[in-house]
């Protein structure tokens, strides 16, 4: 067994998302003046770990189902025999008991002397270790009937970036609903990607995400109202929270243009194309993340 294909099968570049959705309630919580490092840290490990369970867990239920076996992207570790069922199998247990000591860790640091909420985040907590199980795991997994969008877009989206906050915070503020749909779309705008570049495949085996509804072509108008959706919100958001827009009108710019040129490569790139694409997708919502919280530390005060 060799280190450097467990590494893969980690697909570090979907961290980011997990990343990126904590950043998001984490940046807004310290602009309203509440920060804890402690929370930010156990949040951040406690997610990252579910990401690569779900991460784990794709590759494990796929293989079981041969999807992978017709494939436009990288090849996953288990369809390869890089990694064998048992050790996978063997990896996500571990993994979901560590998911559960960091988790329980957080709420009791957050929520000691509040035992309403360090329930209802605990039975969140179970919510997520089974949406990253049974996205593909399972007699019917739902990200088989299309509903990983939906999964995406609650998770990397409305409950990780409004449930960072609160734990920062123990609030909710209702502008930040407006950049957590941003971060779900964005979100949701990777796994498109992915869904499209694994099309045939997908249909082959009756993996019945969006793109295979509804086809190609209208998966991409569906892309494109994604990235849309989500650059508007942002936009609100800041001209909501500033009420004037010249103190971020260049952070609008930028983004416009990042998204902007993303579109035009899905929409004109061949599927094979769609890999590199996905990455640049990841990166944009990183990046995205990095200007929302520069422009709340720049003009704080405005």
């Amino acid at each position: 067994m060799k280190i450097h294909y467990w590494i893969k099968a980690l697909r570090l570049s979907t961290l980011l998302l997990s990343f990126t959705s904590i950043g998001i309630g984490s940046i807004f919580a310290q602009h309203v003046g509440y920060f804890n490092i402690d929370i930010f840290v156990l949040t951040l490990i406690t997610v990252c770990i579910l990401q690569i369970v779900s991460n784990f867990a794709n590759d494990y239920g796929d293989a079981i189902k041969k999807t992978d076996n017709v494939r436009v992207g990288p090849l996953r570790m288990v369809q390869r025999g890089y990694i064998s069922l048992s050790q996978m199998k063997f990896a996500i247990r571990m993994l979901v008991v560590l998911s559960i000591f960091f988790g329980l860790i957080l709420l009791y640091v957050v929520f000691r002397e509040t035992m309403v909420y360090f329930l209802i985040f605990t039975f969140l907590g179970f919510l997520a270790i089974g949406a990253s199980i049974w996205y593909t795991i399972g007699k019917k997994p739902y990200g088989y009937m299309g509903l990983g969008d939906v999964s995406v877009f609650l998770f990397f989206g409305l409950l990780g970036v409004m449930g960072s906050f609160f734990l920062q915070t123990q609030t909710i503020h209702h502008y930040l609903w407006l950049p957590a749909i941003t971060c779900g779309c964005f979100a949701t705008a990777v796994l498109n990607i992915n869904n499209m570049r694994d099309y045939i495949g997908d249909r082959q085996h009756e993996k019945k995400t969006i793109p295979v509804r509804i086809g190609i072509k209208n998966a991409r108008i569906y892309h494109v109202m994604l990235i849309g959706l989500g650059y508007l919100c942002n936009n609100l958001f800041f001209i909501f929270w500033f009420k004037i827009i010249k103190a971020h009108y260049i952070f609008f710019i930028l983004l416009l243009l990042l998204c902007g040129h993303h579109l035009y490569n899905v929409t004109q790139n061949t599927d094979k194309a769609l890999n590199k694409i996905l990455k640049n997708m990841v990166w944009i919502a990183f990046a995205w993340m990095i200007g929302f919280g520069i422009v709340l530390l720049c003009y704080s005060n405005v």
